[in-house]
Formats: structure tokens, C-alpha cells, sequence
């Protein structure tokens, strides 16, 4: 977290390993601090989107 400014970018990794599950999940905050932009982009497993 970046105390500055309250920008941060939580990234989680899901289902590793299974090439028709497996994502990249983001979490970061909304300019009005209303809760958080969620992301999730599935890739396989050459990591490609």
C-alpha cells in the first residue's frame, strides 16, 4: 500500500495448474473509496489470455 496516496493493487492467483480455470485476480480501490475494481482475466497454461 502506498501510504501517499492509498493506492494499492492486491493480485491472486487461482487455480494454478488448471488450464481451463486458472486466472489472475486484481483488487484495487476506487477513486471515491467506495470498495474495490475487481479484475479477473483466465489464461492457459502458455499465458495467454
Amino acid at each position: 500500500m502506498n501510504a501517499g496516496s492509498g493506492n494499492y493493487v492486491n493480485t491472486r492467483y487461482e487455480n494454478e495448474g488448471s488450464p481451463t480455470t486458472q486466472a489472475v485476480v486484481t483488487y484495487s480501490p476506487r477513486t471515491n473509496a467506495t470498495g474495490d475494481v475487481f479484475s479477473r482475466t483466465y489464461y492457459d497454461g502458455l499465458g495467454r489470455p
